[in-house]
């Protein structure tokens, strides 16, 4: 809830809401850079679908008690019959920050935050809940 909550309250990243990295990088880098897709109308901070990703990734990583072979396949959303595959969630999850970056719908800063919070997020939920019972069963 963090991540969506925090969309809608000041925050201490200093990125206006009006003003997503579209209009950031052809005022500040290059007047000619498109992205990829059009731009949502939501704050880029923080990216939702980062900490989703992260969320899962890091608990599925955690389920099978692995970090280099996992095999993930997502299949796009932003780009019709394309799926992607990948060996670990490492490669998963830089794969997300890149194209979140590329569409032009988030700052790599925002990406990278929010990859963490749901790093974050698994954490403790694995610590705090998903332990196990002792005397039963």
């Amino acid at each position: 809830m963090h991540d969506f909550t925090s969309r809608f309250r000041g925050n201490a990243i200093p990125t206006p809401l009006d003003d997503p990295p579209l209009h950031s990088w052809r005022r500040n880098a290059d007047p000619s850079w498109v992205p990829l897709a059009a731009t949502p109308p939501y704050p880029e901070y923080p990216s939702g679908y980062n900490a989703f990703n992260s969320t899962v990734t890091h608990g599925l990583e955690n389920l099978f008690q692995t970090r280099r072979h996992l095999q993930l396949t997502l299949i796009s959303t932003a780009v019709p019959g394309v799926e992607r595959h990948y060996d670990s969630g490492r490669a998963l999850l830089q794969d997300v920050v890149d194209a979140r970056v590329w569409l032009g719908f988030h700052f790599r800063f925002a990406d990278i935050a929010s990859r963490e919070l749901g790093r974050q997020l698994t954490a403790w939920t694995l610590d705090h809940y998903f332990q196990p019972v002792h005397g039963e069963g």
